[in-house]
């Protein structure tokens, strides 16, 4: 068994809340929990995705000798962004 302190306020929001869904406060905090976790795990696995795809972008880069400069890159999406306004 674990135990938290909750304010008043949260308190009688997860009774509100719980009265309003006919459920109980304990359902209505331990899905709030779960939410809680089940998004921040996400959000870690969506950032380390995010962080290796840089990775394995430079890795490829420095491989196969293909980059970008900024000055590049920016010509390119102009160069796209005039061909989509085109069309």
């Amino acid at each position: 068994m674990t135990t938290i302190k909750l304010t008043d306020e949260i308190i009688n929001d997860v009774k509100f809340l719980a009265d309003e869904q006919g459920r109980s406060p304990h359902w209505v905090m331990l899905e709030a929990i779960k939410k809680y976790v089940r998004e921040s795990k996400q959000a870690i696995e969506d950032e380390k995705a995010w962080l290796q795809s840089g990775v394995d972008a430079l890795k490829n880069a420095e491989e196969k000798g293909y980059a970008y400069t900024a000055e590049e890159m920016n010509d390119e999406l102009d160069q796209l962004k005039n061909t989509l306004q085109k069309k």
